[in-house]
């Protein structure tokens, strides 16, 4: 399976696949950095 806007990413290896990698390495993910009415929060949640 491929998608065309790379939103999709399968892991071979684990046989998994991913839709978000919370944009690993720029600390907020860019859906949160340009959501343009502030919808999108990133925030730890304790069980």
């Amino acid at each position: 399976m491929v998608c065309p806007f790379e939103a999709v990413v399968p892991n071979v290896k684990e046989r998994k696949v991913s839709k978000c990698d919370l944009c690993a390495g720029l600390g907020e993910p860019a859906c949160v950095q340009n959501c343009p009415n502030r919808a999108l929060v990133l925030q730890e949640v304790y069980p």
